[in-house]
């Protein structure tokens, strides 16, 4: 007697970080029998597009099959739409397949396995525009005023991060993009996003920085700034 030993459909146990990666599909998953109460869930399958160990992967998200405020499918859906969800409003998530994420994977709750627990938009921006609009000149001075007025200074250009060396650096004016829980992005100077972690008005576990350089958003906490 012969067997064919089939492939498993589980996923690699990628490392735990972030990584950018495009959705590739969203498959209902039947009730299992260990909790056979709970209904149907949903699978969201990525495929990791940073290059590395892990380019070419699929690894996925777990989540309800019905979306509400406060569970887990509510809370991706936020996160990939990039704003906060209204009641009865409607999503479709199939015109997210094949859109690009920046994605956390964690370990899953019994510590055995690696899954995707957080998905946010990425800026759609190719990296050449972001470091050139970061890198551009500074504007012409402004006419020469009468004698009679003094001359004002002319408007000092900013400077963006572009690498993450940039946001763990000393350079507290470099200017970068902050995302907070999913929400919708802000510029900010990094001086003025660590003052309102230290003082309590951010939260770090929530806030991600946008990494120019690698088109990844990197969670504040594991960017080394000396608080």
């Amino acid at each position: 007697m012969e067997f064919t030993v089939q492939a498993s459909n589980e996923f690699p146990n990628v490392d735990v970080g972030t990584y950018t990666a495009t959705l590739e599909q969203i498959k209902e998953m039947p009730p299992t029998q260990a909790n056979p109460t709970w209904g149907p869930s949903l699978l969201w399958q990525f495929k990791i597009t940073t290059p590395g160990q892990w380019f070419g992967k699929d690894v996925a998200a777990f989540t309800p099959a019905v979306p509400k405020e406060h569970n887990n499918l509510g809370k991706l859906l936020r996160q990939m739409i990039g704003r906060k969800l209204q009641p009865n409003e409607k999503v479709d998530a199939g015109a997210m397949i094949g859109q690009p994420f920046s994605i956390v994977v964690d370990l899953n709750p019994s510590g055995q396995k690696t899954r995707v627990v957080s998905a946010h938009k990425t800026n759609q921006a190719p990296l050449a525009s972001m470091i050139q609009s970061a890198t551009k000149a500074a504007p012409s001075a402004p006419p020469r005023p009468p004698a009679s007025q003094a001359a004002p200074t002319p408007p000092r250009p900013a400077r963006a991060v572009v690498t993450k060396e940039d946001l763990s650096g000393a350079n507290l004016d470099l200017t970068a993009f902050f995302s907070l829980d999913g929400a919708p992005s802000f510029e900010a100077t990094i001086g003025s996003v660590r003052q309102k972690v230290t003082q309590g008005l951010l939260d770090p576990q929530e806030l991600q920085a946008y990494c120019p350089a690698t088109t990844e958003w990197i969670p504040w906490v594991t960017i080394d700034l000396p608080f």
